[in-house]
Parts: structure tokens; sequence; C-alpha cells
């Protein structure tokens, strides 16, 4: 049995133990997802958008009851950007549970495109099985699996930056620029990707950023024009607001700040860091900014730089749920084929570095305190483990 095959195996039952922890992590039936939030509060918010009533004005409450919906956990106000609500807007004409769906469908067809055209980028010559595995092994991780129960668009926002990075390959400048500006569609749909304005700057100069900007105000042009500009003024002050506030009262942030917050409140001292939280977050962006500095210095090739930077992302928001390390999977494809063809990365590497990923699943706070003190770094160690991999891979490149 050669090394390929003995590894190829290896990585088999990883994977089957990755999902067995993934599925078992997983305490809502499939039968139910559709109910509960986040798609239950994804969906009433854009009814609201439909009917012309801006879901940010204080003192809306989201009626959950009026669609069956069950506000678990328990959501008071509408926190999704407004672009979100508006592109979800057309899912609002379907009933609950086929939207809920057709929304799935979407975003793991979402998912498999990102990934194969990832595969094409870095991998186009190694054989099909390759890619089917890397899908096999994603599929059934616990962010993928959550991401599929609580109904989220981070899938469908790693389709978008994919096609955008696959763009700067183009000798086109007018196609670079139109995947620059899905950059800023899909920031304006979770804005953690921000970042990316500064990798847009480096391959297309200043008309990449007014690129970028233009496609994070897309969905804000026809919002405006509806509301004025109070949608924008409501959702900073009010959505965003209680978004930040009550983000460290669940478990599952995975980021610097959120793992740190964990394991002090794990601790009984999380009510020094909540004190604290403005300033955390402005370190965060600090922190995501230089980062980006270094990368674009030391790493020439878009797809790596773009795979880092995303993970740089999810390291250093104020908040990364599991869902959000979907946005990873890139950079853990390029780790994989490393792996099998230049070798600066071996096998080893990418199989911690997936196993690391496979087990995030946050704060598990009905374990004993110790327990929820380590599941919370999971996330974090895996991110920068994987970062500290792509900038080995890069700094090889010129």
């Amino acid at each position: 049995m050669n090394v390929e095959r003995k590894s190829l195996i290896t990585l088999l039952f990883i994977g089957i133990a990755v999902a067995f922890v993934g599925a078992s992590s997983i305490h809502v039936p499939v039968s139910e997802w559709y109910k509960r939030n986040d798609f239950a509060h994804y969906y009433l918010t854009s009814a609201l958008v439909r009917e012309g009533t801006n879901p940010y004005k204080m003192g809306i409450e989201l009626p959950f009851a009026k669609f069956g919906f069950i506000n678990q956990p328990k959501i008071t106000v509408a926190t999704n950007p407004p672009p979100l609500a508006l592109f979800v807007v057309p899912f609002t004409y379907l009933k609950p549970k086929s939207a809920f769906w057709l929304w799935s469908i979407l975003q793991y067809a979402s998912l498999v495109g990102a990934l194969l055209l990832s595969f094409r980028l870095v991998a186009n010559y190694l054989k099909i099985r390759h890619l089917f595995l890397l899908l096999a092994l994603f599929s059934t991780t616990y962010c993928v699996l959550s991401h599929l129960r609580y109904g989220q668009t981070q899938a469908f926002m790693l389709l978008l930056i994919i096609i955008g990075v696959s763009s700067l390959y183009s000798p086109s400048f007018r196609l670079r620029l139109a995947g620059i500006f899905l950059w800023g569609v899909a920031t304006s749909l979770k804005l953690f990707t921000w970042p990316l304005v500064f990798v847009a700057l480096r391959y297309a100069g200043w008309r990449g950023v007014l690129a970028f900007c233009f496609g994070g105000l897309f969905f804000w042009i026809p919002l405006v024009s509806v509301f004025g500009l109070d949608i924008f003024k409501d959702y900073f002050s009010l959505g965003a607001f209680y978004a930040q506030s009550t983000v460290m009262n669940f478990f599952g942030a995975n980021s610097l700040i959120g793992a740190s917050y964990n394991v002090l409140s794990a601790i009984g001292e999380g009510a020094i860091f909540v004190k604290s939280l403005p300033y955390l977050s402005a370190l965060s962006i600090a922190l995501i900014l230089l980062g980006t500095i270094f990368l674009l210095r030391v790493y020439k090739e878009p797809f790596g730089v773009c795979a880092a930077v995303l993970v740089l992302s999810c390291m250093f928001s104020p908040t990364t749920w599991s869902h959000y390390m979907v946005l990873v999977f890139p950079a853990l494809t390029l780790l994989y084929v490393n792996s099998l063809t230049e070798g600066k990365v071996h096998f080893v590497d990418f199989a911690i570095a997936f196993l690391l990923v496979g087990l995030t699943l946050g704060r598990l706070y009905n374990a004993p305190p110790l327990w929820q003190a380590a599941s919370s770094c999971v996330g974090i160690v895996g991110m920068a483990y994987i970062l500290a991999l792509i900038l080995r891979v890069g700094s090889h490149r010129t």
C-alpha cells in the first residue's frame, strides 16, 4: 500500500470521527430546523421588509408565532444586516418550510460550487477523487451541519468570494472589477469580510476599492429609496448594537475574543471581560487590519492571500460562530493540495488542521468548567495553526 493510499484511508477514519461528533452535537431534529433561529429570524425580518415596514425600529416585535416559528435561540430585535433582509425577501413568498429547504439547497449548492472553483484554481491537475474526498470531509463537519441547522448564509458568501478570487486570474480588468464587486455584495450580507477591500486595492487599485464599495452598497440603494436613511441609522444603533452587546451571552463564539470570554466565564470571571468589550472590539479591528497588511506583504498569489484573509477575519472578529468556519475551507483546500504536490505542508499538518476545524463546537455549557474552557479554544487554535501553515506555503512563493 503506497503512502498516498495510507494517507487517504487515515483521513477517511478522521472524517468518520468528525462526522460522528458533528452529528451528535446537533440536538434539534431535522424536521424542526425551519421553525427556529436563525432562519426564522431571517424570514420574519424579510417579511417585514416586503410589507414596507422597517424591522429595525424600536418596539417592533418579530411575529414568530404568526408563522409557527419558535424563538430559540431567543432574539428580541432584528439584527441581521438590511442587505441580507432584502436578499431573503423572495423566499418569503413561499411558506416557511418550503422557503427553508430552498434556502438550504442554495447554501449547500454554494458550498459545492465554492469548493469546485477552489479546486480548479489550485489543483485542477489532481484526480477528481480528491475533490469528492474534500467535499465529503467538509460536509460532515459541525460547522456545515450547524450552518444548515441554523439556516445561515456564509456558504453563499463563500461562493461569491471564490468567484471573485477566480476573476483575479483573468487578463480582463473589467472581469476582475466584477469579481471584486461580488466581494462587496458578500460583505454587505455579513460585515466581517470587510478586510477583502485591502485585497481589492492590492490587485485592482482604487478602482477595485470603488467596485468593492459599490458592491457593498448595492442592496442598500433600494432599501434607502424605500425607508430613507433611517434604516441605516436604526440598524447600526439598534440591531448591530444589540447583536454586539448580547452575543457573549450565547455559546459558540470561536474567535480570539469569544474564546477568551468563554474561558474567563467558565472560571467565573466573565463580567470583567464584558466591561472591556468595546475596547476589545476595537483591538480586534486593529489586529485584522495589521494582519491583512502583513499577509499582503508576504503572500503574492491571489487565492492564498484571500484564503488567509478569510481565516484572519474569523480569528479576530468580535464573534465567530461555528458556522462561520466554512470560510476556512479554501485555506484547508490549499493545504491539502500542497501536501500532495509541493510538500511544503505535510499530510499530518493538514490532518491536524482539519481535525481541529471538525472539532470546533464552541463552548460546551453542559460540560465541567475545564472542558468548557478547553472546547472554547479549539477553533482559535485551529485557525492559528491553519494561518501558520498558509504562511509556510506563502513564504516560498514569488
